[in-house]
């Protein structure tokens, strides 16, 4: 059971760092290029307090896809998160009963792997919109 519960704390370790956005910093001075676009960083540009809704080179359905993609992985992470716990309360009031033991741990690996599921998808779909972007 420790081999199993390393085993998904690495792999989900390791999506996070995957899936982790890249960031890029940019000087005042610097230009970059997105999606064929040059764009040079401007920090005295107004905005009135707002950002855009997509950021550039970015499409509308895009950025819906991204949203739709971070809520319900957010969900399936609290349910995830809620259901582990729930596990181990019914772990921990099992008094030694087999019966109860055994679907306390079945209910904690189900949910652990539709933790790692969840971050895969969040994964996967991040790939995928982002080979999706790269101009042909």
């Amino acid at each position: 059971m420790k081999k199993v519960l390393v085993i998904v704390a690495l792999i989900c370790s390791l999506a996070c760092v995957i899936a982790s956005p890249l960031s890029a910093n940019v000087s005042a001075d610097e230009t970059i290029t997105v999606g064929g676009e040059s764009l040079t960083y401007d920090p005295n540009i107004d905005t009135g307090g707002k950002l855009p809704d997509t950021t550039p080179g970015e499409s509308e359905v895009e950025n819906d896809v991204k949203t739709a993609v971070g809520v319900l992985s957010g969900i399936v992470g609290v349910v995830s998160v809620g259901m582990i716990v729930w596990g181990g309360i019914m772990y921990s009031m099992s008094a030694g009963d087999p019966g109860k033991t055994q679907l306390a741990k079945r209910i904690i690996i189900t949910a652990i792997i539709g933790l790692v599921l969840s971050l895969l998808a969040t994964l996967i779909a991040n790939i995928v919109i982002t080979i999706v972007q790269k101009p042909i």
